[in-house]
């Protein structure tokens, strides 16, 4: 009997960085390497007895030199490649007025929600950008009715 390869498994974090006026900051992965030149949400892989707030504030660290401050959780996404899967776990953050710095990527970028779609992303990140889109109206009437 043929013994089957397990498929390893990665537990990834992702930080949302939002402005005061709305825009969140985007990464453009290196164009070597895994989905090269693609924008994502930043962050990185969980080592072994890191929790997952500490492995976001770790990785933020390291690839933007930023102190970020973890707000809430966004949610979980999961998605299998061919070789390996991976478990995202998406918080809502913030760097105060800290000026991140492209240390791993090949170029930041502050965008408005609306225009996430128009850069290209994996799936997971997409899948993101599009619950990031979804609460943009009920923000936006909520800020109507306060104004009235």
């Amino acid at each position: 009997m043929k013994q089957t390869k397990s498929i390893p498994h990665l537990t990834v974090t992702a930080g949302i960085i939002r402005k005061p006026n709305d825009e969140v900051l985007i990464a453009q992965r290196p164009a070597h390497g895994l989905l090269g030149g693609l924008w994502e949400f930043p962050g990185g892989k969980q080592e072994k007895d890191e929790t997952l707030e500490e492995c976001l504030i770790r990785e933020l660290r390291e690839e933007l030199e930023v102190h970020v401050i973890i707000k809430a959780p966004f949610g979980v996404y999961k998605h299998a490649y061919t070789h390996f899967r991976v478990t995202l776990h998406a918080f809502l953050c913030e760097i105060g007025d800290q000026n991140p710095q492209p240390v791993e990527a090949q170029a930041l970028r502050w965008v408005e929600i609306p225009n996430l779609a128009a850069f290209p992303m994996g799936k997971i990140d997409r899948q993101i950008a599009r619950d990031l889109q979804k609460l943009e109206p009920i923000r936006n009437e909520e800020e109507s009715i306060d104004n009235l």
